[in-house]
């Protein structure tokens, strides 16, 4: 096996890779555990998936990781997945496992696998296979390789994944694995430009000199609009915060940027438990029960909705930077109203809901969920289905209100 022999090496490579300290916080401790026990012990037995929009560094953090533990990475594009020449993924009688192949390429038996681009794996074959081999690494650890007629060991190996754009991963797969949202590239830029501040001024007071001579100013892209972080302004939250920290002669960022809360995405929460747990909260939160609105006219999504988004007591939510809760309860019960569906779908698309009817309505203003009363999400119609984030009921926390993750 290859494996990082000094763990202050370790800690060295993850402090030099720029921004993701939650991330890497939760990688230490089992990057800890594996390098101490020579990868005969390791907690991780997920498969970790990243999700995040191009630029947001998925691939370079898990080739950051896999540098920290002193292990071989084997990147997967997941677009030249349907006949790969040399192997596929569980391996026949012609070609080796994508397990075995990883090994003997990178003449180890640790490598970690990168699946990248994960969602676009449409192919229903390949999504089969890939799920007996994530279910065989979590549960079994082991599995059979026809080519070789030999048992593979999983133990030592890790699967990583990344998607883009993670509601466009097939449902199926995305069940199998840990899904972990990344912070949004102007959040990440956010932290990088905090950094240089704090470089400045450390740089100012050892030349004993004013900090950004000149005017000179840093200017990055927040939330997809253009803002200046300007050294003598006080008007930016995050400067001051930087500045009391510097004034307290601290040359670390030590603080969180604000969280970048971005609830257009809408969950899904299948299973009647969800919609029990809802009944003693219905003058909490915001309701459309499609079992009591199943046949109604299109034109009462819009009328609905408008009149939940203009409530006082929501729109007092808003205002303080609250997220009123919006849950579309048994869509399932939609049915054959397909008028009614196709009402429903530029409210549950990502790209269309903040900016509803005339751009007078804006749901990232609020937390989205649906609910249906069975597991069963084949009932649900594919274009539904594709704009839903669906949540694996098993995961909910009992005896804790489902909704509690959805707030920072």
């Amino acid at each position: 096996m290859k494996i990082q022999q000094d763990f202050k090496e370790t800690k060295k490579i993850l402090a030099s890779h720029s921004g993701f300290k939650r991330e890497k916080e939760e990688f230490e401790e089992s990057i800890n555990y594996y390098i101490h026990f020579q990868g005969k012990l390791a907690p991780l037995r997920e498969v970790i998936c990243y999700s995040g929009p191009p630029g947001t560094g998925k691939t370079t953090f898990v080739q950051t990781l896999s540098k920290a533990m002193g292990r071989e990475l084997e990147p997967i594009p997941c677009a030249g997945l349907v006949n790969p020449e040399e192997y596929s993924i569980l391996g026949d009688q012609h070609k080796p496992s994508l397990v075995a192949w990883a090994m003997l390429k990178n003449g180890c038996k640790n490598p970690i696998i990168l699946l990248d681009e994960l969602e676009k794996v449409t192919d229903e074959k390949i999504q089969a296979d890939l799920i007996k081999l994530f279910k065989a690494f979590k549960e079994k650890g082991s599995y059979k390789d026809p080519y070789f007629d030999e048992e593979i060991d999983l133990k030592y190996i890790n699967i990583f994944a990344a998607v883009n754009y993670d509601q466009k991963l097939a449902t199926k797969l995305k069940t199998e694995v840990d899904l972990k949202k990344l912070l949004e590239k102007g959040v990440r830029q956010l932290e990088q430009a905090c950094h240089k501040i704090i470089e400045e001024h450390i740089a100012a007071k050892q030349t004993n000199r004013p900090a950004f001579q000149g005017d000179k100013h840093l200017a990055i892209e927040f939330n997809d609009k253009p803002g200046t972080f300007h050294a003598r302004s006080n008007k930016n939250p995050e400067l001051e915060e930087i500045e009391k920290y510097l004034k307290a002669g601290t040359n670390k960022l030590t603080i969180e940027p604000r969280q970048n809360h971005d609830f257009s995405r809408v969950h899904l929460l299948a299973g009647e438990e969800h919609n029990q747990e809802l009944t003693p909260l219905k003058e909490q939160i915001n309701l459309i029960d499609f079992s009591q609105h199943n046949h109604e006219d299109p034109k009462f999504i819009e009328s609905k909705i408008k009149e939940i988004y203009n409530n006082p007591a929501n729109q007092e939510l808003i205002k303080k930077g609250e997220f009123p809760v919006l849950c579309f309860k048994n869509i399932e019960k939609i049915g054959s109203n397909q008028a009614l569906e196709e009402a429903l779908l530029p409210v549950f698309d990502q790209q269309q809901n903040s900016q509803l009817f005339n751009k007078e309505i804006d749901l990232a203003k609020f937390i989205l969920i649906a609910t249906t009363s069975t597991h069963e999400t084949e009932k649900l119609s594919a274009p539904l289905l594709s704009r839903l984030d669906w949540e694996n009921a098993d995961t909910a926390q009992p005896k804790k209100f489902f909704l509690d993750k959805y707030y920072y």
